[in-house]
């Protein structure tokens, strides 16, 4: 497993990149986050999952570069999903009413299935 920035890991799982965000998206680990998927996007990975289980707290900029990537990947024609996210997360995605515009699943074999 590869380390972006020492908050994002990386792994590959066949034909999926895996992200694993170890903290709270806020202050630096926005623009990692969003560098870790550009450049899964320039390296020609078309299905990306965001592990989130150890997300304790996402800032609101964090949240618009949720959803500025998740455009972008449906420009590229590629899919980002998200798994596993922590209660926090949950919570955060649903009073923002961000829940009904991402593909969040339960666990990372889900989101994988969810890309047939």
């Amino acid at each position: 497993m590869a380390e972006i920035k020492n908050v994002i890991k990386k792994s590959i799982h066949g034909q999926y990149l895996i992200l694993w965000i170890d903290e709270a998206i806020a202050n630096e680990v926005v623009e990692s986050l969003r560098q870790a998927v550009m450049n899964a996007f320039d390296e020609g990975y078309d299905k990306i999952v965001l592990e989130m289980n150890s997300v304790n707290f996402i800032e609101s900029k964090g949240l618009e570069v949720i959803l500025d990537l998740i455009e972008e990947s449906q420009k590229r024609g590629a899919a980002l999903k998200i798994a596993n996210p922590s209660h926090i997360c949950e919570d955060i995605f649903r009073t923002t009413r961000l829940a009904t515009q991402l593909d969040i699943y339960s666990d990372i074999e889900s989101a994988k299935r969810s890309f047939i």
